[in-house]
């Protein structure tokens, strides 16, 4: 009777960072281990996650390095997640091919182990802090300190600690507030005395206090002749060709979007797409940027394709919208040094079952009625079933009516979503 082999055949042991930010990268370092007691070694080829809006760096993991049985091998693997959380790895997937197979022999990927990381959201992120200089006294610069809130997290108990406390010669060193929403902003006028600050911001998010501290420099105001405005660089408008394409995890595509009849980009929400963007015959494009729209749109990669020179963009749709979205997606391309900008109208319609499920949470309670009434009006009529229906009288069998209330609800918000597509059309 011989010896049944380890039931893995690698073994996982993770080792996570203390603090991990939204919107940054995140190192996690992955132990991996062959049983001794597996004839031959294996080889590591992915690490994948079905969460789409997670991104995964593999650039340190050595995909042709064999693990021999008795032998571990580590690597970190660099992950960003868009928004707060609680990270489960149990849901990241490792692909393990034993050495001389192919991928045709490939077993299914081996989950990690079941650890938790609590992802904070990133003050660096999502507030943004500048300083504006107004004029020169004695005693020193006067200015303006921003603190504007560009993300989706909503923040409480905020607070502005300012230091050294010898810098400022007038105005607040601490400043707080209930709330910090978004697109809130805070501004404090002070007299500084140094060429730099340090502003410390703390904040409450579920419980947890974040903080991150800025080092701002002091500079010095426009000269009183020069122009305190400048114009924006006019750009040219790209005039390229963008191609759509739904893609599943694995990067596949699953179908092709065409621009509808108003001339919107149609997109489902909790989808991947890739955008292919194609410079006109002869030319080149160098780079191409596009812009998230934060709680909407997440653009995960940018990348050119060496074949044909085309740039392909990935990106996920991430709303929570319950109707139709219209959005414009913007985008920068420069062209052998000529800089042109772009605009994608997309149409952003909600998943197919949440109409669905807003109409059942609010016609479920009415919907329960017309079941009873109609299970007492069978009852009445066990004899003759038909009578069911030739006695019904709209003033006292109304009842019956709220069967319907689930789909009227659904219609409702179809129309509703029509009606919307076409005035924003």
């Amino acid at each position: 009777m011989t010896d049944q082999p380890t039931a893995n055949p690698v073994e996982f042991e993770l080792e996570l960072p203390k603090i991990a930010h939204a919107g940054e990268w995140i190192p996690v370092l992955v132990e991996a281990r062959r049983p001794d007691d597996w004839p031959v070694g294996v080889l590591i080829r992915n690490v994948a996650t079905l969460d789409k809006s997670v991104q995964i760096d593999l650039d340190f993991l050595d995909r042709d390095a064999e693990i021999r049985p008795g032998e571990t091998y580590r690597f970190t693997v660099p992950i960003q997640v868009p928004t707060q959380r609680d990270l489960l790895f149990d849901a990241f997937k490792v692909q393990v091919r034993e050495v001389g197979k192919t991928i045709a022999d490939d077993k299914p990927p081996i989950a990690l182990p079941k650890k938790r990381l609590q992802v904070r959201p990133s003050l660096g992120k999502e507030i943004k802090v500048s300083l504006e200089p107004i004029c020169v006294y004695e005693e020193g610069t006067k200015a303006v300190l921003r603190i504007k809130h560009h993300g989706t997290t909503p923040f409480h108990k905020l607070t502005i600690n300012l230091s050294p406390a010898t810098a400022i010669f007038a105005g607040k060193s601490v400043v707080q507030r209930q709330s910090f929403l978004a697109d809130n902003e805070e501004s404090i006028e002070l007299v500084l005395k140094e060429k730099q600050i340090e502003v410390k911001l703390a904040v409450d998010v579920e419980n947890q206090r974040v903080e991150k501290s800025f080092l701002i420099q002091v500079d010095a105001p426009p000269p009183s002749e020069e122009s305190q405005y400048r114009f924006l660089e006019p750009r040219l408008q790209f005039d390229g060709r963008l191609e759509v394409k739904e893609v599943d995890a694995t990067g596949a595509s699953t179908g092709s979007v065409a621009l509808d009849q108003n001339a919107w980009w149609p997109l489902s929400n909790g989808s991947q797409y890739q955008i292919v963007v194609r410079p006109k015959s002869g030319a080149n494009i160098d780079s191409v940027k596009f812009r998230d729209i934060p709680g909407v749109i997440f653009v995960r990669s940018e990348q050119r394709n060496p074949k044909d020179g085309s740039w392909e963009v990935l990106i996920d749709t991430i709303a929570n919208n319950w109707t139709g979205q219209p959005e414009i997606l913007t985008y920068d391309v420069d062209c052998g040094g000529t800089k042109a900008r772009g605009e994608m109208p997309i149409y952003l319609h909600p998943e197919w079952w949440k109409p669905w499920k807003i109409a059942f949470v609010v016609g479920a309670a009415v919907t329960l009625q017309g079941v009873t009434s109609a299970v007492t009006k069978v009852v009445h009529h066990a004899d003759d079933v038909f009578e069911v229906f030739t006695d019904f009288k709209l003033e006292k069998d109304y009842n019956l009516l709220f069967l319907l209330t689930i789909p009227v609800c659904w219609l409702g918000l179809r129309l509703i979503n029509w009606i919307r597509y076409r005035v924003q059309s």
